[in-house]
């Protein structure tokens, strides 16, 4: 998914769209990147690579304050990644928001319990399940 995003990233810059990429947490603790003409915004104090609902909340933060200055035309969310957006942003914002998802329901699922099988304890059930819920939920408003 990685590589998907950053061709299409690349490729829409170079048709002369401002891009920015609202992300997790970098591992090194970079806030700010910017890569040719793609600007990466890393969420401090969420985990990399991973969908938290604090990564949803800050990500929302982000792009209501990206937005005062950029005006987007368009979030395009890969996966997951920007049901924050949708969830907690600036209502009024109105802009149009599209999702590309990879894979099906099914895979999402088998991914996160693979997570659950390798530490099967209470809490990490507890979350499958809080999981599966909000993954349930966000598939039923897309």
């Amino acid at each position: 998914m990685e590589r998907q995003n950053r061709l299409l990233c690349e490729g829409l810059a170079r048709l002369g769209n401002e891009v920015h990429v609202i992300t997790s947490g970098h591992p090194e603790g970079l806030e700010f990147l910017r890569k040719g003409d793609v600007a990466y915004h890393f969420l401090k104090g969420t985990p990399p690579g991973r969908y938290t609902a604090l990564f949803w909340q800050r990500g929302a933060d982000k792009l209501d304050e990206l937005h005062q200055d950029v005006k987007f035309d368009l979030v395009c969310s890969q996966s997951l990644g920007g049901f924050g957006y949708y969830q907690f942003g600036d209502k009024e914002r109105k802009v149009p928001y599209i999702v590309v998802l990879q894979g099906t329901t099914l895979s999402d699922l088998h991914s996160i319990w693979r997570g659950v099988r390798q530490s099967p304890t209470f809490i990490e059930i507890a979350k499958f399940l809080y999981r599966l819920g909000r993954l349930i939920r966000y598939y039923l408003l897309c």
